[in-house]
Parts: structure tokens; sequence; C-alpha cells
């Protein structure tokens, strides 16, 4: 599967497309800073991910509906920090939201992996996700791997994001919405960590 990653910031949009393409398998995710450079590339992408924070560019919106307009099988995710967005994402030709929660690594690689079937920009026929794989071609087991560099850098970007809004906009709410959902990613990094090296001796919890 070759993916088109199209988000406004770096290096936060490097940080996602490595660790999408570990969460995938290896495949191919390539990162785009605008929706006019995924617009202007061939578009041979069996998926696109797009974000909505372009500031004065195409906005995410606009980019969804003109990928939809020239490439009317693909499938589209889009993805926005703002609840409720996929009131206006799905409308304008998305096939699935994420909103950024903390985990977008982890909640994008179901998405994708959960998808119908697709060559390039052909649709084959979809294959409910309930229903078993043939025989003839068994679907692979999915292994799971230990945490690499790429994982542990994107858990200390979320990390140092967390910090850097606490410090400037001191909502007790939204500290707890955030670093719940950033101690949920970093025990799930910890956790991979030692089921991969049984080992290691984990530290006691504090308190």
């Amino acid at each position: 599967m070759a993916v088109a990653l199209v988000n406004g910031a770096y290096p936060r949009r490097e940080v996602v497309a490595r660790g999408l393409s570990h969460k995938l398998n290896g495949d191919v995710v390539r990162p785009f800073s605008c929706v006019e450079d995924v617009l202007a590339s061939s578009m041979d992408y069996d998926a696109f991910v797009v974000y909505n924070n372009f500031e004065k560019k195409m906005s995410g919106l606009d980019g969804v509906r003109e990928i939809r307009r020239r490439a009317p099988a693909a499938y589209i995710v889009g993805v926005s920090a703002v609840p409720y967005m996929e009131r206006r994402f799905l409308p304008a030709g998305a096939d699935a939201f994420v909103l950024l929660a903390g985990n977008e690594i982890a909640e994008l690689g179901e998405v994708l992996l959960r998808r119908p079937m697709r060559s390039g920009n052909r649709a084959a026929h979809p294959v409910p996700i309930d229903q078993p794989a043939p025989a003839s071609d068994p679907a692979p087991t999915p292994r799971p791997a230990p945490p690499n560099f790429d994982q542990l850098v994107y858990t200390l970007e979320r990390a140092r994001l967390l910090l850097d809004f606490a410090l400037n906009n001191p909502d007790p709410d939204d500290l707890q919405r955030y670093g719940r959902a950033l101690l949920l990613e970093i025990e799930r990094l910890l956790a991979d960590y030692y089921r991969a090296h049984p080992h290691e001796n984990r530290l006691p919890p504090t308190g």
C-alpha cells in the first residue's frame, strides 16, 4: 500500500510518516507539506491522509474535495484536532476521520489496515471487515514488534507538545485529557518494549 500523508506541520509530518510506515509493516508513506503539492504529484497512491492545518494554503477540506474529484475511487482519511470535524470531512468526500487525541499513528494504522482493498486509485470489490479471508489466500497474522526509534521520537514529541501546552494554557480539563492520552501511549510503548525484552526489570510504580 502506498500512502500520501498531507500535513502542514514540520517536523511532525516526518515523524508521523515514519511511524505510520512502521505500523503498516514498511509500506511507503510519503509526506507532503500541503495539498497543492500532492495534487501536483502523480497521485498514484492507494490512500490519502489529509490534515487540516495549512494556514493560508488550500484547506484540508478543499483538498479532500479536489482529491475525490481527481481520484473518485481513492481512500481518503481526514485528520483534525477539532472535535466534530467529521461532520465536514465526510460530506467533503473523506471515507474516514481521525480526531487527534495523542495516538494518531496507531489510529491511522488501524483505519488504513481496515480499508477496502484497492489497486492504485481503482477500487476493487471490497470485502467486509468481518468476513474471513479465502482459504487459498489467508490473511497474514500481525506480529507485535518492539518499539523503534521513530516510535520513541513520536512519543517524546507528544510529551513536548503537552508540556508546552500546559505551560501556556493552564486549563486543568485539557491538561488531564491530553495527559491521559499521552500516558496511555507511553504505557503501550513500554509494554511493547518489555514484551520484546522479558528479562528487563521494570521500574516500580510511583506513589
